[in-house]
């Protein structure tokens, strides 16, 4: 369990009977085989391709399952193979993965990704072992290997006179599919012209490997406006929000906003996702394409203005401010107990470092006098071992002269 509006990701292995729901997906042993991998970028079959029908799903990287629906193959592998080569082909995602079905030299169908994309198979309902991988489990339907939660009310209040983005539809916020495969990549371009007329721009680049969930995108955008050092594009903030229109009707996304002058933002092209019609990365919360012209962000309302021309108004206007203030001590409250809990976490960790030093420095660093006392120690007990060895010597010896003398 998260915090309020945070997305999550569900991820299950060896659930080959589907009793939580997440899909029956196979490891890179096949449904006949032991432990192994769930994520892989290759599969062979167990057998040949039979004349059967069988339900085939597969998820790229552990993201969002992806239904071919109920597939219909052959006792004939080139008839088998055309099958599920155009049900990848048909599916953007799946055909951006270079996923794809060849023969493993031995009769048998292998499913790889020509770019190495990690994926998994799950198999469901038909009749039978329709591609050699293994028959579906029963109860195996179709189920998603990611949740992304949904919260009713935002966890934010927009500022009035706040400048924020808002396409052609007054949609305000941009719809987010996780970049899942090897080499997605994104640009989105944030742009602004500060008090004297200068332009400020900077490029924020989303990959597969920053960018596979919602939360993640939101923070690479923010870490990068912070790593900027400018004080122009500082200002401006990607949130997460649920939108309440267009494809992000009741769905989580990204909306851009700013305490300072109006800005844009630019939507680089991406591949398209797993959804018929809507790009990966951001898009366009009404259209789902990316690519697009630049959006310019827009004020979300105006400032208050009160008239206290007479008591009884400006009696309300003192009210009204004080609420204000009210509301602005309650903000800086929560935004205080943020810092405090940061501090303390901050000093935590500094203490556990010291500490962590103070060991190290423990077993690796010598006590230069305790050792040189030790040597010295030992010196002398070597002398007088020798010493009195000397003497022990030396006994017998004289015995012996005063025999030869006898």
């Amino acid at each position: 369990m998260g915090h309020a509006g945070q997305s999550f990701q569900v991820a299950t292995a060896g659930d080959i009977s589907n009793a939580l729901g997440f899909g029956s997906y196979l490891n890179n042993q096949g449904v006949a085989g032991g432990a192994g991998a769930f994520d892989y970028t290759s599969l062979t079959a167990g057998a040949a391709a039979a004349a059967q029908t069988q339900g085939v799903e597969i998820s790229l990287n552990g993201g969002a399952g992806i239904d071919l629906g109920v597939l219909t193959s052959s006792a004939t592998e080139a008839t088998a193979l055309s099958t599920l080569n155009a049900a990848f082909q048909g599916n953007a995602a799946l055909s951006a993965a270079g996923i794809s079905a060849v023969d493993n030299g031995s009769g048998d169908i292998k499913i790889v990704s020509q770019n190495g994309t990690n994926f998994r198979l799950n198999l469901y309902g038909g009749t039978g072992n329709a591609f050699g991988f293994g028959a579906s489990n029963a109860g195996s339907a179709s189920g998603p290997a990611s949740v992304a939660s949904a919260y009713a009310a935002p966890n934010v209040i927009d500022s009035a006179g706040a400048q924020q983005t808002a396409n052609a539809s007054g949609n305000n916020v941009f719809q987010f599919t996780g970049l899942t495969n090897a080499g997605d990549t994104q640009t989105i371009t944030l742009s602004a012209v500060d008090a004297n007329g200068a332009a400020h721009t900077l490029n924020v680049n989303l990959t597969n490997a920053n960018a596979s969930t919602l939360d993640q995108a939101v923070s690479t955008i923010n870490k990068a406006v912070a790593a900027s050092n400018d004080t122009t594009l500082e200002q401006i903030g990607a949130f997460k929000q649920e939108g309440s229109t267009g494809n992000v009707n009741g769905v989580e996304g990204i909306t851009f906003m700013s305490a300072g002058a109006p800005f844009k933002v630019s939507l680089g092209a991406s591949p398209a996702s797993s959804a018929p019609g809507v790009s990966a990365g951001l898009a366009d919360g009404t259209t789902g394409a990316s690519g697009g012209a630049v959006i310019n962000s827009s004020s979300n309302g105006t400032g208050s203005t009160a008239d206290i021309s007479n008591i009884s108004t400006a009696t309300a206007a003192v009210t009204a401010l004080a609420s204000a203030v009210s509301v602005l001590g309650n903000s800086q409250a929560a935004v205080g107990n943020g810092e405090n809990t940061l501090t303390y976490a901050i000093n935590l960790a500094s203490l556990q470092l010291t500490n962590l030093a103070a060991s190290e420095s423990s077993i690796r660093d010598a006590n230069m006098a305790q050792e040189s006392a030790n040597l010295t120690k030992s010196q002398i007990q070597l002398q007088a071992g020798i010493a009195a060895l000397a003497q022990a010597n030396s006994a017998p010896q004289q015995i012996l002269t005063l025999l030869q003398h006898a």
